[in-house]
């Protein structure tokens, strides 16, 4: 009786260990072809990412810690995900799940449309139309994100199958343990010993190999089955433990896609956003990339100047000069620092300052250039207009005594190389003090402006009327080559005086006194000419204001005391 109870336990207790691992191995397939999904998702996340930023940027660009490029990571993201695919549709019909064989056929198909337009969106980069290119970029946005919808509902599914199948093994292992328990009641030691190992040598390997495969279907993939028990047990613990390992790194380079996609984000709205002009140009000096700061100073759209060279925005002479000496700059490594010009849309003159480092291929050869430009018009203004107040008078904006220096230095030695002469004008108003005192400065300073306007109507192109001080004017004549010219022009500046002034509804009569040095008798120097002027004109005012007087070298001998204006 006892043996045949044993007989009766061991039958039972076999069936319940076959119920268990005909359900394991369901839950294995389940398992596996939740792994597939996940990892089809995760390569078809990884090449949309790189498709993406492909558009962006273009395959020179390396990622990090592979050394992969774009190109290459859309290649292998997506043969794999299409891999992936092809073997879970093989699983599900071994399991006879037609039904979702052909859902997942359908999926499998939009992939594969998706694969050619990805390719479409590379051809047209590798073109450059990239306006074109993010148009169909923006297309194929929802289709894959009702491609990933479908993919999760299926990963979804098959995990909901594996959780019930993991509830059944369990119902079936305590079975089994029940049957253990029935065989100790029948006083079956032996038996009990029995089946007490081949619990332990199969249900319980097996309940682990379970419990991993149930984790790593809900997300962890942290989970490791023991490598231990009967050799099929192991092969399947190891097999389910590569699946982890496989879907942890696609996980992980997941993850860091993401991290390089808020990367990559990040550095496009600091560029965007970025007051400096950001460019890049190809070897043949076309712009590929502008930030949107170039609309600001330039008056055109990105799309406007992309695709177009440089040197559309210059002035000829200035994008000859430039296509030589940026280029030769260029040649020794980097250039910082270069000035240049622009030409806006409206004809505004635009001055920058360029840095630039050469763009290059990963084989280290040269692809174009690319740097930062800066705006500095509103300096070179602020420049301009400092360097102009240090050299003209505020008062009437003629050259000063320091400018006016100048241009008798550098007249004086163009003289002594072609032998002319050089006249220099002394002019001092006749009673502009009582103009002063009678209507006040407000009136005299506006008469000061109409004598500068006036004396610039008198002289020749070429020469130079400057303010000296006060109510003195001093004047420049080069090039001179009789003194005929410069008593035509003396004389037009004392009969243009005698004219009555009309200032702020007041009528003056002011007149002028001349003296006249001429290089090379009346002084050999700048100095000397102008002191040597300043002594003619008090000797004009000498002999009754209202005239000129050339310097002669007696004048030095006794200088005329000085005749109050």
């Amino acid at each position: 009786m006892i043996v045949v109870i044993l007989v009766a336990v061991a039958a039972g207790f076999a069936w319940q260990v076959s119920e268990h691992r005909s359900t394991t191995d369901a839950l294995q397939d389940h398992a596996e072809i939740t792994f597939l999904l996940l990892d089809a998702r995760a390569n078809a996340e990884s090449a949309a990412a790189s498709v993406q930023r492909y558009v962006i940027v273009g395959d020179e660009v390396i990622i990090p810690g592979s050394g992969d490029t774009l190109l290459s990571v859309i290649d292998e993201s997506t043969t794999t995900a299409i891999d992936d695919l092809v073997q879970a549709i093989a699983l599900q019909k071994a399991q006879g799940d037609e039904e979702s064989a052909a859902v997942l056929t359908g999926i499998l198909v939009e992939a594969t449309a998706l694969v050619q337009g990805a390719g479409q969106l590379i051809a047209l980069r590798q073109t450059g139309n990239f306006e074109e290119a993010i148009a169909v970029y923006e297309g194929i946005v929802p289709e894959f994100r009702e491609f990933e919808s479908k993919i999760n509902e299926l990963a979804d599914q098959e995990r909901a199958e594996a959780v019930a199948l993991r509830l059944e093994a369990d119902r079936a292992g305590a079975l089994a343990l029940w049957v253990l328990v029935i065989s100790a009641g029948a006083g079956a030691v032996l038996a009990v010993a029995g089946a007490a190992l081949i619990a332990r040598s199969i249900i319980r390997p097996l309940s682990r190999v379970e419990s991993t495969a149930i984790a790593v279907a809900g997300g962890d993939l942290q989970a490791r089955s023991p490598e231990s028990g009967p050799d099929e047990l192991a092969r399947l613990s190891r097999s389910i433990n590569s699946m982890t390992e496989s879907l942890l790194d696609a996980s992980k380079r997941r993850e860091l896609e993401e991290a390089l996609r808020e990367s990559e984000a990040l550095h496009r709205d600091l560029v965007e956003t970025s007051q400096d002009l950001l460019w890049r140009c190809d070897a043949e000096g076309r712009f590929t990339f502008l930030n949107k700061a170039w609309e600001g100073t330039h008056g055109y759209r990105i799309e406007e100047m992309l695709g177009r060279p440089f040197t559309d925005f210059m002035t000829p002479e200035v994008a000859r000069r430039d296509m030589e000496e940026f280029g030769r700059l260029m040649a020794t490594g980097s250039v910082t620092g270069y000035e240049t010009t622009h030409i806006s849309r409206s004809g505004r003159e635009i001055n920058l300052v360029f840095n630039a480092i050469p763009l290059l291929e990963s084989d280290g050869r040269q692809i174009g250039t690319q740097g930062t430009a800066h705006d500095v018009t509103e300096r070179k203004r602020a420049e301009e207009t400092i360097r102009h107040m240090a050299y003209h008078d505020a008062l009437t904006d003629l050259p000063n005594r320091t400018l006016f220096t100048d241009r008798l230095n550098l007249a004086l030695a163009n003289a002594r190389r072609s032998g002319q002469m050089v006249a220099v004008l002394y002019l001092d108003l006749d009673r502009f003090k009582s103009v002063n005192d009678s209507v006040g400065h407000g009136l005299g300073d506006q008469l000061l402006r109409s004598v500068a306007e006036r004396l610039l109507g008198l002289v020749r192109d070429g020469d130079t009327v400057a303010r000296a001080g006060g109510d003195e004017f001093t004047l420049l004549l080069p090039n001179v080559t009789k003194m005929e010219d410069v008593v035509d022009v003396a004389t037009r500046i004392t009969e243009t005086f005698r004219k009555r002034w009309s200032v702020g509804g007041h009528e003056f009569r002011v007149t002028a006194s001349t003296g006249i040095a001429v290089y090379p008798n009346g002084g050999d120097n700048a100095d000397l000419l102008v002191k040597n002027a300043d002594m003619a004109m008090y000797r004009a005012k000498d002999l009754g204001r209202d005239n000129f007087k050339f310097y002669a070298t007696e004048m030095s001998a006794g200088v005329s005391e000085q005749v109050d204006p």
